[in-house]
């Protein structure tokens, strides 16, 4: 078998990438694109430093997509069905559907408190933010697990930023030495820490 040299442009490796995510992950969560994930076009490191490119942005833009691979969502659309559920707007199992694609997010971020909900029918769940157990109906456990999974996105998203020496503000629920200790180890889970 003879190797051969081929030429790509960047439309072509972007096509070829956004079908290998299709592919690999299934159909995506609510943007349209393969597994929710939006890919952009990407600098060279001659761009970067032609362009004047700051070190502390790029180092946070590599460590978001570090996270955006760890919890595929969008958190802005995700706050929407959170919104909609405290709002008690439509039909709860018609508005959740968006988290119900990726509800099993949860189960990577919080095993112990989806093997609860999922065992109770969404009627009991546990926190990893606030360590308490939440019971009554599914509503305020989806709501609460909801809650969670934009809280861990943004909290990592806000470590990506003081990481790379950029101004941010952990959430409260991060500031003690235990959420501390619990956003730590979502950041080892990310991959953070290895950047």
């Amino acid at each position: 078998m003879t190797k051969k040299v081929v030429r790509l442009t960047e439309s072509d490796l972007e096509k070829i990438v956004r079908r290998v995510i299709k592919e690999s992950m299934g159909v995506g969560f609510m943007s349209g694109e393969p597994n929710g994930l939006k890919i952009k076009k990407m600098e060279t490191a001659e761009q970067t430093m032609a362009t004047g490119g700051d070190d502390a942005k790029v180092k946070y833009r590599n460590l978001v997509a570090k996270v955006d691979q760890f919890l595929p969502f969008d958190i802005k659309q995700l706050q929407d069905v959170a919104n909609k559920v405290k709002a008690g707007e439509g039909v709860l199992i018609d508005v959740i559907q968006p988290f119900l694609k990726i509800q099993k997010l949860l189960e990577k971020v919080n095993s112990e408190g989806y093997r609860m909900a999922t065992s109770t029918g969404w009627k009991d769940y546990k926190s990893p933010i606030t360590n308490q157990s939440v019971s009554g109906n599914d509503k305020t456990v989806y709501l609460t697990a909801i809650n969670d999974l934009i809280g861990i996105k943004g909290a990592l998203r806000n470590k990506a930023a003081e990481m790379s020496g950029l101004a941010a503000t952990l959430p409260q629920w991060a500031k003690s030495e235990l959420g501390r200790k619990i956003l730590d180890n979502y950041a080892n889970m990310a991959g953070l820490n290895q950047a």
